[in-house]
């Protein structure tokens, strides 16, 4: 799930949830601690152990691992406003 401080972002994030807890943490591994705007239902997409997103600042990051680690795999200057995942 995503949050931020408001409707037009700010201190936005990521937060997961491991299997069998109530808690959400905050995905931070190999991540900016916050991000200007806010990272939108459809700019994030999970299948399985499959989690991609992006933000509007035109950068995008995926986990194959569940959210434990993460890697830049987009940086560029267009927003990013749609993202999925699919099958191999």
């Amino acid at each position: 799930m995503t949050a931020s401080v408001g409707p037009r972002g700010g201190r936005a994030a990521l937060y997961r949830r491991e299997a069998g807890s109530d808690a959400f943490v905050k995905a931070h591994a190999s991540l900016p601690e916050w991000f200007a705007g806010n990272i939108d239902t459809h700019s994030l997409a999970a299948a399985g152990g499959t989690v991609v997103f992006g933000v509007e600042d035109g950068r995008a990051f995926l986990s194959e691992d569940g959210g434990n680690s993460w890697s830049q795999v987009l940086g560029g200057s267009s927003p990013v406003t749609c993202v999925g995942v699919g099958a191999a």
